[in-house]
């Protein structure tokens, strides 16, 4: 069975305030693009991960979490053999990981035949990560809580966006996420109003400028990489004004790239990975 595992883009990334259980309430508008990871599972008689990226180690590969999971909660007898071509960078923002998660989920669920609803699908996500929930069923929406409330929006049309994925920022850091989550204090919480705006101008959005498209983690990157922050002034420069951050970064995501951005030049200039991604399902 082959099964393409999309990555998202965050337009919006509000953080309204802590949960009881330490994690953060969040309101976010986002959707998947046509990146993908490439993925292949089947029945086996033993264990088998294989991915094209070597420095993932097994046992803290999600795949092999969310196999784990579903095996002993189905008390399922079967194992899979699955190959990976990954082409989502790791910790960039894109939630690579969580959408193999879910793609893994969904895979297990006719391999397996367990016949699991959506919201069962939701509901097991939920324990694998904040973003797994989403990739079920993929698209666009607005996101809240820790990610498991899901409210579907189908009408965004976006033009092609670029991203610039700086490959280094984060290379000494294990857990991004936290880390970046960790820097959140109560001078970064808004009340969502952000995402609504977004929501109400979905026709509009590639015309959309950069204060629209709020994320309180681009000034904690701006403050704490100078190679972030040379990149935006690069942006500037070229008169760029409709770009976002995805996520916890470090992904930047451009819209009016078209005539003003030179990708050889930029590419040269600084260590990133670039990318042109689409709505995956138009």
């Amino acid at each position: 069975m082959y099964i393409n595992s999309y990555a998202k883009i965050n337009f919006t990334l509000e953080i309204l305030g802590k949960l009881d259980d330490e994690f953060h309430n969040i309101k976010s508008f986002m959707h998947t693009v046509n990146l993908h990871d490439e993925i292949s599972i089947n029945n086996s008689k033993n264990l088998n991960i294989e991915t094209s990226d070597k420095t993932i180690i097994q046992k803290e590969n999600i795949i092999y979490k969310t196999i784990l999971l579903v095996k002993n909660q189905f008390s399922i007898k079967n194992w899979v053999d699955v190959v990976i071509q990954k082409n989502i960078p790791i910790s960039a923002g894109l939630a690579g990981g969580s959408s193999n998660a879910a793609a893994t989920l969904l895979s297990l669920n006719k391999l397996w035949k367990l016949n699991l609803s959506e919201t069962q699908l939701i509901n097991i996500g939920a324990l694998l990560g904040s973003d797994v929930p989403f990739f079920i069923k993929g698209g666009g929406a607005v996101v809240g809580g820790r990610g498991e409330i899901i409210y579907p929006f189908s009408n965004c049309n976006f033009d092609e966006i670029l991203l610039i994925y700086p490959k280094n920022i984060f290379s000494l850091i294990k857990n991004k996420t936290k880390y970046m989550y960790s820097k959140i204090t109560n001078i970064h919480y808004t009340d969502g109003n952000f995402t609504e705006n977004i929501i109400n101008n979905l026709t509009n959005i590639n015309r959309l400028k950069f204060d629209n498209f709020h994320n309180p983690f681009f000034s904690i990157l701006s403050d704490e990489s100078k190679e972030f922050s040379d990149i935006i002034s690069y942006l500037k420069e070229q008169n760029i004004n409709r770009y976002f951050l995805s996520g916890a970064g470090p992904t930047i995501c451009v819209f009016d790239f078209k005539n003003k951005i030179d990708v050889k030049n930029m590419r040269e200039k600084f260590n990133i990975d670039i990318f042109f991604v689409k709505n995956n399902i138009l």
